[in-house]
């Protein structure tokens, strides 16, 4: 017999696969809910409410992305134009795109004012931030916030369809 607890982790597991594939402004409670294989009521048996879903399946997703770049995370600092270009290839690939989709759905809405979403979106900046500044080589503190920004030009590049934003 699985234990409350396992059980809300495995239907956060599989609300998180939802919002990846789907994205935040489908989590709403049926969908979250089927996604998890059960209903809207049971969901909010394990979770108070909506909100508490959705907060729940997007730090699994936050710790799914920290492991990520955690595996791919150079051993040795390396000069801004090579973490750079490497890391966009990383940030770009099928693996992580999701992960950077998620990112410009909370940007768009934290832009429109939404504090919940500003602070998602302020979570994966500190991710990422914290996974840039021990691969590169500076004598800046601003230069990982300068790579942030390259990144972040070069997943609204793609988003948009412009061109390879690796060249």
């Amino acid at each position: 017999m699985t234990s409350p607890t396992d059980r809300r982790l495995d239907l956060t597991e599989r609300m998180a696969d939802f919002v990846l594939a789907h994205g935040l402004a489908a989590a709403t409670l049926r969908p979250l809910a089927a996604s998890a294989g059960i209903s809207d009521r049971m969901l909010l048996y394990y979770f108070t409410d909506k909100p508490a879903a959705v907060t729940a399946a997007f730090d699994c997703l936050l710790r799914r992305l920290a492991t990520a770049l955690a595996a791919c995370a150079q051993t040795k600092p390396v000069p801004l134009g090579r973490l750079r270009s490497r890391a966009i290839r990383l940030l770009l690939a099928d693996e992580l795109w999701p992960y950077m989709q998620l990112w410009l759905d909370v940007s768009a809405d934290a832009a429109r004012g939404d504090p919940v979403q500003r602070s998602r979106g302020q979570a994966i900046w500190k991710l990422c931030l914290d996974w840039v500044q021990p691969q590169l080589i500076s004598d800046s503190p601003n230069e990982a916030t300068r790579l942030l920004h390259m990144i972040e030009a070069a997943v609204l590049t793609r988003a948009l369809g412009l061109n390879d934003p690796t060249d």
